[in-house]
């Protein structure tokens, strides 16, 4: 919204109408990063005076570096900073996606593993073991969410509207074409458990 407002007026939005979303925004900033750092120091208790002044001291410099580089190409005009807050909130998104990608995929595989049971997504006659435990408590098929994180995250990074039809097209394909038949073959295969492991997990997450 800052970046449409500042291109609506040429780098030059009225204050009456600029002052008041970037006071949104900070606020929602505001509200948000408290939660987030209590959420991320909570398994760290017993050195959670630590963490926190860690947690202050980089967010604090890599803000610094951020910040003096959005200066640096003041022009005049409001349109470095709201095209900083864009980029690096896609750069984050970005981010934040690819990781949530590699958690998910390389959990279920390590599950797998685990269980000694195929990852095949075609030969599902040689599945042994039905796993539920996991990131599969949160969604039925991780390793799909996983590649559809990385590509939504590829997408933030490469920008315009168009690329997001990959992730839409990439999510209807797998479920038509992927999901669907191996839900089928899995009912099969392991009967009762497996629907009742489909009315406690949704599909997708």
């Amino acid at each position: 919204v800052l970046t449409v407002s500042a291109w609506a007026f040429n780098g030059h939005p009225p204050i009456a109408l600029f002052a008041p979303l970037l006071a949104a925004c900070l606020f929602c900033f505001s509200i948000m990063m408290p939660n987030f750092n209590t959420i991320s120091l909570e398994p760290m208790r017993a050195i959670a005076g630590s963490a926190s002044s860690w947690t202050g001291f980089y967010t604090s410099l890599i803000g610094a570096i951020l910040g003096s580089l959005i200066g640096q190409a003041f022009n005049g005009t409001v349109l470095p900073l709201t095209l900083g807050y864009w980029c690096i909130g896609l750069l984050v998104l970005a981010t934040v996606l690819l990781l949530v990608g590699a958690v998910l995929g390389g959990g279920a595989l390590l599950h797998f593993r685990r269980e000694r049971t195929s990852v095949h997504p075609i030969r599902l006659q040689q599945s042994r073991v039905l796993v539920t435990q996991g990131v599969y408590r949160i969604s039925r098929n991780p390793m799909y969410l996983g590649l559809l994180c990385w590509l939504m995250g590829l997408a933030c990074y490469l920008g315009g509207p168009w690329v997001w039809f990959g992730p839409l097209l990439l999510l209807g394909w797998l479920t038509r074409f992927q999901i669907l038949p191996e839900e089928r073959a899995l009912r099969a295969r392991f009967g009762i458990p497996y629907v009742q492991y489909c009315r406690r997990v949704r599909r997708w997450c």
